[in-house]
């Protein structure tokens, strides 16, 4: 019994070591600078397969193929072979080492119980635990100079460091509300990179957030609400202060103007980078000659050193405008046209109905739903494929919620918090 449950637990950690390595690789290549990094990264993901394939040989788990799984793995091989013919062997590949969250979905079938990642959860409010002293020591040597605030998620990765707080910092405040439990700790320190890096999403998605977590949690009551308008209202008020005092372009209060807001969703001068909904625009025009099933996977890649360019990002003369900030929906329509774009929606979508019908409130659960909202809400606006933190996290806790349903390593408690 002692070495069957040695045996199980070392199974956890070797999932959460691995798990590890990938989430932080991109903060080792910014403090590295060398791009051969990545072959540690690569070889994590190597192990964890391996480690799959011989849990599956050597204990023969019963494992049900969903039809979505089946579906999904169809729609994936169906754009491999396009982005093949379009981009080429090398660029999909790397395109796949881009998109390696997706590997988590062959690593995670032949675990046979909830333990084996326990671990997963305490890992993520350490590193985000790390990002907060990391993003202003970040801040206090840049200044508002650029994109650099960005913690523990890599180079220039504001917009990620952002959205991974959001999920960590809504996923405990969800869980204390579920349990009845005081709301205010320690952890609400995880919201202070958001008022240094200057990602202003976050004020739209912080009261989205917190308004769902009333509405999962069915505490939707008006002393809730009036707290929480309270509560928002300050840190709005607080943030605005920052800004103004630290000499950002816009304050946060001029940032929400309509002008403002008109220029960074609709711009169409082109010069640098083009409003978010101009760029979506644009991608229709660039699959006029493909509309239903774009150009294959890897089409819009471009890579830093190996100089592997997808076959849009070769061919299509305002290529500045696809390396650049890039709106996740913009990249799915050139990548996989209107009826891959659509089959996507249809399957954040189905996934976030299995999770919410789940009738148990577990940490599981909250965490999957947190970022089924990032993702659907970001999908016009952040490149979310490129955010391998945020997909890993993603993927890695809803098939925890539809494979052990109702199950929860944290049940009654939240670990490592005060």
């Amino acid at each position: 019994m002692m070495i069957n449950a040695f045996k199980r637990d070392m199974t956890g950690v070797i999932f959460a070591v691995f798990t590890v390595i990938i989430l932080l690789m991109p903060f080792g290549l910014s403090i590295t600078g060398n791009n051969y990094i990545k072959l540690l990264q690569d070889a994590a993901y190597g192990f964890m397969i391996l480690n799959a394939v011989y849990l599956i040989v050597r204990h023969k788990p019963s494992m049900v193929i969903s039809p979505q799984i089946f579906m999904l793995f169809c729609f994936i091989l169906m754009f491999t072979i396009i982005g093949l013919y379009f981009s080429g062997l090398v660029t999909v590949a790397l395109q796949f080492r881009q998109y390696g969250f997706l590997f988590f979905l062959i690593i995670m079938m032949p675990y046979a119980s909830i333990s084996d990642f326990k671990y997963v959860w305490p890992i993520l409010k350490a590193i985000a635990a790390g990002c907060i002293p990391v993003s202003i020591a970040q801040f206090l040597y840049f200044q508002t100079k650029g994109d650099y605030v960005s913690g523990l998620m890599g180079p220039r990765e504001s917009g990620t460091l952002t959205l991974f707080l959001l999920i960590v910092f809504f996923s405990e405040f969800m869980l204390r509300l579920s349990q009845g439990r005081k709301l205010f700790g320690l952890y609400f320190l995880f919201l202070v990179p958001t008022t240094i890096n200057e990602t202003k999403i976050s004020y739209v998605l912080i009261p989205l957030l917190l308004f769902s977590s009333l509405l999962f949690t069915k505490k939707l009551k008006m002393k809730y609400v009036l707290n929480i308008v309270l509560l928002l209202a300050l840190l709005f008020a607080g943030t605005s202060t920052v800004y103004n005092s630290i000499g950002y372009n816009h304050s946060l209060t001029e940032a929400f103007e309509y002008e403002n807001l008109k220029f960074y969703l609709t711009d169409d001068t082109y010069t640098e980078d083009a409003g978010r909904l101009t760029k979506i625009l644009l991608a229709v025009d660039i699959i006029e000659d493909s509309p239903y099933i774009g150009y294959g996977l890897g089409s819009t890649y471009k890579a830093s050193t190996s100089g592997a360019h997808g076959y849009i990002f070769q061919s299509y003369p305002g290529g500045n405008q696809l390396s650049a900030t890039r709106p996740q929906l913009m990249v799915t329509l050139i990548d996989f046209g209107w009826i891959g774009t659509v089959f996507v929606l249809l399957m954040l979508i189905t996934y976030f109905i299995k999770v919410l019908r789940l009738r148990k409130i577990t940490l599981e659960k909250i965490v999957s739903l947190n970022c089924f909202i990032i993702i659907i809400f970001c999908f016009p606006y952040h490149n979310l494929f490129a955010m391998s933190q945020i997909m890993t996290i993603f993927i890695i806790f809803t098939v925890i919620c539809l494979r052990f349903k109702g199950m929860s390593n944290h049940d009654g408690h939240s670990i490592g918090t005060t």
